[in-house]
């Protein structure tokens, strides 16, 4: 089931990045539009160093979407002391540049409530396979054996939204080619606007796993 939500990044220098490349720290991958609940977002103000977002925690799509951003990641950041005194965005990292820049955005739109370490041990990665631009990966959800596993994919919107046949509007689960295909639609001319303005484009989903199989 796709989250419902896109990310797209390009650096600050406003020049089309290729997640295979490193990223300088004079130019890093930041996060510059969101797409849930069928609406494209503007979440960041980067000369404030600082993400200024209309997004919120109550949008269970944007859960999601902050949730699997932030778990089926390997980015980290350099745990250097004086790294971790810069603003959130500004923060050095390890990890692939696309990576990096969800994680500073997860981090820092979490605003010290949600914490992307926090997520990450409450929900231990168990397995992963990592393609080029696609991430896969199995998390025992809450860290309890007796709930389903979680498994989440993010990567290359493209890939992420032909692997999934239901998608996640606010509250609700529908078939994405529901209604006489207004979502694919949606989505398809979200994506298509972000890349015109040569931005990197994800997306995320997610699948309880049936414990039967």
């Amino acid at each position: 089931m796709a989250d419902g939500s896109s990310m797209s990044s390009k650096n600050s220098s406003g020049e089309s990045t290729s997640s295979g490349h490193s990223a300088s720290t004079e130019n890093p991958l930041n996060v510059v539009h969101l797409w849930y609940d069928r609406k494209v977002r503007l979440p960041v103000i980067a000369k404030a160093h600082t993400m200024s977002t209309g997004c919120s925690f109550e949008s269970l799509a944007f859960r999601w979407l902050h949730f699997i951003s932030s778990t089926c990641n390997n980015a980290n950041f350099d745990p250097n002391k004086y790294n971790m005194l810069l603003p959130v965005i500004l923060r050095e990292t390890v990890g692939s540049p696309t990576d990096a820049a969800l994680l500073r955005f997860c981090q820092d739109v979490g605003d010290g409530k949600v914490l992307v370490e926090n997520l990450r041990a409450r929900n231990e990665k168990v397995y992963q396979q990592v393609e080029t631009n696609f991430c896969l990966s199995i998390h025992l959800q809450d860290n309890d054996p007796a709930k389903p596993l979680l498994l989440l994919c993010m990567g290359d919107s493209r890939s992420v939204w032909n692997r999934c046949d239901r998608i996640l509007i606010k509250e609700n689960i529908v078939d994405k080619h529901a209604d006489q295909d207004s979502h694919v639609n949606n989505y398809r001319l979200a994506c298509d606007e972000m890349r015109t303005l040569q931005e990197i484009v994800t997306a995320s989903a997610m699948l309880e796993l049936d414990p039967d199989l």
